[in-house]
């Protein structure tokens, strides 16, 4: 399936989201500096998915230096199959001879995994632009949640700057970043372009957002991007495990709790669970479930006290 973009308007990010997973290519009229463009950009880069640039001869590709321009045309030729073609005849300017040689050597556009580590930080800020009053509230900041115990990954402390490649590895890094990150903090300016593809790659991962200079900014709820924001849907999840035993986030509370230790699922009310909770001893080792079959399937057994039933069943299996 191959998902459409000519313009903007009247979108549904949560829609636009399913439409990008299911996807296997994007079609895409390029606005560099339209916002709810680059919120699709960014979710698209995050998922892995090639893009086909559909406006193309009303757009400068000439030019080496990084931009929003640049780097969505990087990206569309290293998920090309047509490029190079056999004579290399598509191969013209300075950047697509740079793009053939990286393509030659196996780089090729990827799907980023939700990996999140402990006490990680993705910080999202001005980096351009920024006054020298935000520097310094970002720059303390960053101090103060290291002496917490964080590990923050600032792009423009973290994220080399210079890119051969109109951005595309400036883009990378940072959604590397974002993907192993256990939640995404942001010092909200509303003018920054670079900030709204970061929170488009973090949208895409479920990753929870918290917003640093609330009381600072004014936000509009008739603004794509401060209404984005403001009601960031995955501040209010659940967090689940799945099949494989991957924590991910949901809108949906989980139906059975389990024990990640002793691998071992029940109902939310089981008395066993909840007085060993009580004790102080469960909580560490306490994670949730959708259904059954996801449980099973992540390798947990059913509890012998809340759920008898199922767990003879269990057990006569074993025994076979």
């Amino acid at each position: 399936m191959v998902v459409k973009y000519l313009n903007y308007e009247n979108l549904n990010i949560d829609e636009e989201l399913k439409k990008i997973e299911q996807c296997e290519r994007a079609d895409l009229v390029l606005e560099p500096s339209n916002k709810k463009c680059l919120f699709i950009l960014g979710m698209l880069f995050a998922k892995g998915k090639p893009i086909r640039i559909l406006n193309k001869k009303g757009l400068d590709f000439t030019v080496t230096k990084k931009s929003f321009t640049l780097m969505p045309y990087v990206w569309s030729l290293l998920g090309r199959d047509s490029f190079p073609n056999k004579k290399y005849s598509n191969v013209k300017t300075e950047m697509e001879q740079r793009v053939e040689n990286i393509k030659r050597l196996g780089v090729s556009i990827k799907e980023f995994q939700n990996n999140p580590k402990k006490k990680k930080i993705f910080l999202i800020c001005p980096v351009r632009n920024a006054t020298d009053e935000q520097r310094k509230w970002i720059e303390d900041f960053v101090v103060q949640k290291r002496k917490e115990g964080y590990t923050i990954h600032a792009p423009h402390l973290h994220t080399r700057q210079e890119d051969m490649f109109g951005g595309f590895a400036i883009c990378t890094q940072n959604a590397e970043a974002v993907a192993t990150s256990s939640e995404i903090d942001i010092y909200y300016d509303q003018s920054s372009t670079g900030s709204v593809f970061d929170l488009g790659v973090a949208y895409a991962l479920h990753k929870p957002l918290k917003l640093l200079n609330e009381k600072e900014v004014t936000l509009d709820n008739n603004d794509f991007m401060d209404r984005i924001v403001s009601t960031w849907k995955y501040n209010r999840a659940y967090k689940l495990q799945d099949q494989h035993g991957k924590t991910y986030l949901s809108e949906t509370p989980g139906k059975l709790g389990g024990n990640k230790r002793l691998k071992i699922y029940g109902r939310l009310d089981c008395p066993s669970a909840n007085r060993w909770i009580l004790k102080g001893s469960y909580a560490a080792n306490r994670v949730f479930f959708m259904d059954e079959a996801t449980a099973i399937a992540a390798g947990y057994r059913p509890c012998a006290v809340c759920m008898p039933e199922e767990y003879k069943k269990w057990k006569e299996k074993v025994k076979k």
